[in-house]
């Protein structure tokens, strides 16, 4: 944990960062950010979306399926 507003915070999702467009911080709340407004709140929706269904899925029980290192790898390629 880190004030909000400290150096603390951006140390600690400066290396997280460089990882993708959006970050879920304890304490915090959420943080996104994209070449323009628009993506960011895109990335807001989808990290929202993304939750709800971790969230309904460890309500109703059921059992992820972790994806291997190069399912992962293609994904991100997609990305770009």
């Amino acid at each position: 944990y880190a004030t909000p507003g400290s150096p603390g915070v951006a140390d600690a999702v400066a290396e997280l960062c460089k990882q993708g467009n959006g970050l879920l911080l304890a304490n915090h709340g959420v943080l996104t950010w994209g070449r323009h407004l628009q993506q960011a709140l895109y990335c807001l929706e989808s990290l929202e979306h993304t939750a709800k269904i971790i969230l309904y899925g460890q309500i109703s029980e059921c059992k992820a399926v972790c994806l291997t290192d190069e399912e992962i790898l293609q994904l991100k390629k997609l990305r770009k």
